[in-house]
């Protein structure tokens, strides 16, 4: 009895001792994956994901910024080095961060990119288009011996102007897209509208110069005074139509450009 009893404990004994290994073996794999979980986060978390809301973070100390689209292949060539640059960043003492012109138009067209990947070195508000080579050790080499210094900067107003030709030119594609899906109207009857919109502005506006053109300069011969207000205002009227209708073309023409650039993925892209 004795003998039988004893072998009946130890065979329970072996069973619970393997369950516990098991156990342990998963617990051990479990924790591990979430470390490495743990660990890739911090790592990606270097690299500052640039966007409309927070773009303005960029503006103070030193920073490198990527353009870039997920579906360019010289962008993917770029990302290990580009995760690797972050992972350096507190040693170089720098910032590091990207923008996807694909969720991001209005940083793109802010900052003139016109090829992917475009790489930005910000010092200060003060924002350089890097040229080199992008591999991780001449990127490294730009930071510490200040190569950037040698750079002139992008022009602010030009960035300025940009970035609000290019979300005017989003808000009138979006009012265009309305129009054709939501309400169904053709695309004809879409241009139609806008070019109507588009007289109008040139009436109005040149109404408004008609008036302050007469405020200022007042006719004095009563007999030349229709004449003259009708020679006025037809020129401000031309004057601001061809202006309207310039800056409609150069809007259409950005967004048609950079809707080739980031949208359509069998774009060429330059390296």
């Amino acid at each position: 009895m004795c003998s039988c009893s004893s072998s009946n404990m130890a065979g329970l004994t072996r069973a619970d001792m393997l369950k516990y290994h098991r156990s342990s073996c998963w617990i051990c794999a479990v924790f591990l994956m979430l470390a490495a979980r743990v660990v890739a986060q911090t790592d990606a978390s270097n690299v500052l994901t640039v966007a409309d809301a927070n773009w303005t973070l960029i503006l103070d100390g030193e920073w490198m910024i990527k353009f870039y689209a997920p579906w360019c292949p010289a962008c993917q060539h770029l990302h290990t080095d580009w995760e690797s640059l972050g992972r350096q960043s507190e040693s170089l003492g720098i910032s590091v961060g990207r923008v996807d012109v694909t969720q991001q138009p209005g940083l793109s067209g802010r900052f003139l990119v016109t090829t992917l990947p475009t790489i930005f070195h910000a010092k200060d508000g003060n924002f350089r288009k890097y040229v080199s080579s992008r591999t991780i050790e001449d990127i490294q080499a730009y930071v510490e011996q200040k190569k950037w210094a040698m750079v002139e900067p992008v022009p602010g107003w030009k960035m300025s102007g940009m970035a609000n030709l290019f979300r005017l030119s989003v808000w009138i594609r979006q009012i265009h897209t309305y129009l054709t899906n939501t309400l169904g109207i053709p695309s004809w009857g879409s241009y139609v509208i806008f070019a109507i919109i588009t007289l109008f502005m040139g009436l109005m506006l040149g109404l408004m110069l008609v008036l302050i053109a007469d405020c200022i300069w007042p006719s004095r011969p009563k007999h030349r005074e229709n004449k003259t207000g009708e020679i006025r205002f037809l020129i401000s009227y031309l004057f601001f139509n061809i202006i309207l209708i310039i800056y409609s073309v150069l809007i259409m023409f950005k967004w048609f450009n950079f809707t080739l650039l980031y949208r359509n993925k069998n774009t060429t892209v330059h390296c």
